[in-house]
């Protein structure tokens, strides 16, 4: 986007107003609190034009700010059973001793995902949103690929965050990450309910079409190696059809001599 922004957010009414003398001193902030103060900080600098200033202040509030888990990687843990037991007889893949766990079992507890605490899911948000108004930052200097990696996270904390998707878009726009930029921008449209002004809508119709032309190529080039290697038996690509299911929209493949 081309024009400073206010960057409203949830938080952005707040003010660094000082506390009058009726109330009383604020001993200690939480992180919380440090991250709102520091975002709003930043908003204020970024609609001044002070871009460094505004992502310097961004950059510090995500370090008070809440930090998602990512998921754990699944384990497969090696079998319980040793080779004599199975050759014995003496249970099978799905038993074990007494007070021991199945690999199954420890499998599906290691990958069963843990509910999150709600009273987390604000600060989820909040993590979010600088993050995305650093993007914001990082995009003004031309950041693109690190504008995208914070957009990433911040749809990571806040998965319906129509503003992430959208900035996302732009920066896979320039970075001609065309299917990409397109599938976000759909995702906004169709998830979301956004409203695309006439630039974007237009930069949407370039991704759609880019992303047809490097399809129709990348399919070009798998027909080649088919043809390469069917050649041997005297066959060819177009010895195979596709035919679509109208009502299923799957689709059947047959031969042709």
């Amino acid at each position: 986007m081309s024009r400073v922004e206010e960057l409203p957010t949830s938080s952005d009414s707040d003010d660094d107003t000082p506390q009058t003398s009726s109330q009383p001193p604020v001993l200690f902030k939480s992180e919380g609190d440090l991250c709102t103060e520091l975002k709003v900080r930043g908003n204020t600098r970024f609609t001044a034009g002070d871009i460094d200033g505004a992502l310097a202040s961004y950059v510090e509030a995500l370090e008070h700010a809440t930090r998602k888990p990512r998921p754990a990687p699944q384990s497969y843990p090696p079998s319980t059973q040793s080779p004599e037991r199975v050759a014995n007889g003496v249970g099978d893949a799905s038993s074990s001793p007494a007070g021991e766990q199945t690999p199954e079992a420890s499998v599906a507890a290691s990958t069963t995902e843990q509910p999150i605490d709600p009273a987390l899911e604000d600060s989820y948000v909040l993590t979010a949103q600088v993050m995305c108004n650093a993007a914001a930052c990082l995009m003004k200097q031309l950041k693109y690929a690190e504008a995208e990696e914070h957009l990433s996270e911040a749809i990571r904390h806040h998965p319906r965050y129509e503003r992430a998707y959208l900035r996302r878009a732009d920066c896979y726009y320039a970075l001609e990450k065309w299917s990409s930029a397109h599938a976000d921008w759909d995702t906004a449209v169709t998830k979301f309910g956004a409203s695309l002004d006439r630039e974007t809508s237009s930069k949407r119709d370039i991704a759609k079409q880019k992303t047809d032309e490097e399809m129709k190529k990348m399919l070009g080039q798998l027909k080649d190696l088919g043809n390469m290697f069917l050649g041997k038996f005297g066959l060819s690509t177009d010895n195979f059809k596709f035919d679509k299911d109208p009502n299923s929209g799957n689709y059947s493949m047959r031969f042709e001599k």
